[in-house]
């Protein structure tokens, strides 16, 4: 009875996923998206729970695929559907040379996905919930907190805005066993005391702690016979780290808000393939930016077999790029001053020498090279053959009155002519700036009449002629869509 029940839940579950995929197919490239990503399965399997990850991914096609893992290893997840949120697919359990497949029925809801995994030998209740995405804190932060002092001289300040503690650097790194480790540099200071001002020692972090994104750490300085120590706590979110930062010393301390930002590195650094042109020679060099630890850029010149020289004063602030560079060629001594801007992967600028300037352009190495821009003649044929394309009403005048003939010009500059409703395909479209010509061909009693147009093109207008063995005839156009 129990196996009766069963094959009829699941023939309608087969039944209802085979009627929402023929009528809502559509959807799944439009959901597909919501399940890609890691999740943490629970499994109830008879009162034991078993907990795995699945990965779902989105093949090129828009199909799905995944990957389970357990304790057992990892298989593939196949037959994978989501469709309108109730999602499906199969998994294979080996025991021993036996093989089963569990199916999964059920649907992503509230952000989890809830269902059972289906057998011969039963139904068993499974829920995943979406894995946080990792948290890194490798890397460069600056750090800022709000001080508005202690005590009696906090109470005279009462009135005054909060003071804004000029920038620190914290550099976290992590080691091969996981753990991590720290470097503070630069920051608070609000005194000078003996020639060093206090909170500017270079000190490392000890007690970092990452759970989840939840980050801590302390800080620990020395000054004269006291120890200070600052204790941070605070929640990790993308590139920022808010918390607050408690400022220990003679046994009391009090928390300030404080915030971490990752610092990205400039859009400057790597390898850029650079080309000169000297007359009618064209040379290629390499420039490479680097970064110091200190922060300030260097850079080196690699020209063949000239070899390389090193850059001076490198410096990148908003997108624009300068540095100087020194050279000795038969016992002088030269210097070159570069003044360029960076635009995504393409460098454009100048080097100077004295009085000579030399046009100066580079891409990202590795990167395609971009297209020449549009000469003004190109520009102009270009514009022109946008306004060519459409349907024009011809025009000629003969002794029996107006003529009117069809000419229509398509996107990839084909087109035809149709005269008393027979349409005859253009040859040899050709614009040169408002000038248009093409021919057609015509046959008649087995003899082939070739008849040439020319026209000027004015807007929406066509005005020209057009000559055959017989002559030449005024002709005039007009777009009509």
């Amino acid at each position: 009875m129990y196996r009766k029940s069963f094959l009829k839940t699941v023939g309608l579950w087969a039944i209802l996923t085979l009627f929402l995929a023929l009528v809502s197919a559509p959807a799944q490239a439009q959901t597909a998206a919501d399940i890609v990503g890691a999740w943490e399965f629970k499994m109830d399997m008879g009162g034991q729970e078993i907990f795995a990850e699945a990965v779902f991914t989105k093949n090129p096609d828009g199909t799905l695929a995944g990957k389970w893992t357990s304790s057992r290893g990892e298989v593939d997840l196949y037959n994978i559907q989501l469709i309108n949120g109730n999602l499906t697919f199969d998994r294979k359990v080996s025991f021993g040379d036996q093989q089963i497949i569990l199916n999964f029925i059920g649907k992503l809801q509230d952000g989890k996905i809830v269902g059972d995994f289906v057998t011969d030998m039963g139904e068993f209740p499974a829920t995943g919930i979406r894995k946080a995405p990792p948290v890194n804190i490798v890397g460069e932060w600056e750090y800022t907190m709000q001080f508005a002092g202690r005590g009696q001289r906090a109470q005279r300040q009462r009135a005054q805005p909060a003071q804004q503690i000029p920038p620190t650097k914290i550099v976290f790194t992590k080691n091969p066993d996981g753990t991590y480790a720290g470097k503070w540099s630069g920051g608070m200071g609000r005194g000078q005391r003996g020639g060093q001002r206090v909170g500017m020692q270079e000190t490392a972090l000890s007690d970092i702690k990452l759970e989840g994104n939840k980050l801590a750490f302390v800080r620990k300085m020395q000054f004269q016979d006291r120890e200070f120590s600052m204790t941070f706590e605070g929640t990790v979110e993308g590139d920022t780290i808010k918390g607050n930062m408690t400022i220990t010393m003679m046994g009391q301390g009090q928390p300030v808000p404080a915030t971490l930002t990752r610092v990205k590195p400039p859009a400057a650094l790597g390898d850029w393939e650079i080309s000169m042109t000297f007359g009618e020679r064209e040379m290629t060099s390499t420039l490479t930016i680097s970064q110091n630890p200190d922060g300030t850029l260097a850079g080196k010149w690699v020209m063949g077999q000239r070899g390389e020289s090193p850059l001076l004063d490198v410096k990148f602030e908003n997108g624009k790029l300068t540095f100087s560079q020194k050279r000795t060629m038969r016992g002088e001594e030269t210097v070159s001053t570069f003044e360029g801007t960076i635009e995504g992967d393409i460098l454009t600028g100048a080097m100077k020498t004295g009085d000579r300037e030399i046009p100066i352009k580079g891409k990202r190495a590795g990167t395609p090279t971009p297209p020449a821009p549009p000469t003004a003649a190109a520009a102009k044929v270009e514009t022109a053959a946008a306004a060519l394309v459409g349907t024009w009403e011809l025009t000629t005048e003969t002794q029996r009155g107006a003529r009117t003939n069809n000419l229509v010009i398509n996107a990839d500059m084909t087109g035809t002519y149709t005269q008393r409703d027979n349409p005859i395909n253009i040859q040899d479209l050709k614009i040169e700036g408002d000038q248009v010509s093409f021919k057609i061909v015509q046959s008649r009693g087995g003899q082939e009449t070739t008849r040439e147009f020319k026209f000027k093109l004015e807007g929406k207008t066509l005005t020209g002629e057009y000559t055959t063995g017989r002559g030449t005839t005024k002709i005039t156009g007009k777009k009509i869509k």
